[in-house]
């Protein structure tokens, strides 16, 4: 099961998106989209406390933008998952 959550945001005074993505049994997620040129080397997430949920913080992402996560499953694959 993948659930996700993006949120308009500001951190430290840095506008941006923030994103989260439940993917428990993941090994690696990555965030791709027309912000990065659909390449996710930059922006892989970290999951917080073995929680399933992976987050990151992406500055000056706007409402709107596409986007889709890269996951790596512990079976070797490569999943592209979108809303």
């Amino acid at each position: 099961m993948i659930s996700n959550q993006i949120l308009q945001n500001t951190i430290d005074g840095v506008k941006g998106t923030y994103f989260a993505v439940w993917a428990p049994h993941a090994v690696n997620v990555a965030v791709i989209g027309d912000f990065n040129d659909w390449l996710g080397f930059n922006h892989n997430m970290k999951m917080e406390n073995d929680s399933g949920i992976w987050e990151l913080f992406i500055p000056e992402v706007e409402e709107g933008a596409m986007y889709k996560y890269v996951i790596s499953t512990q079976s070797g694959d490569t999943l592209y998952k979108a809303d």
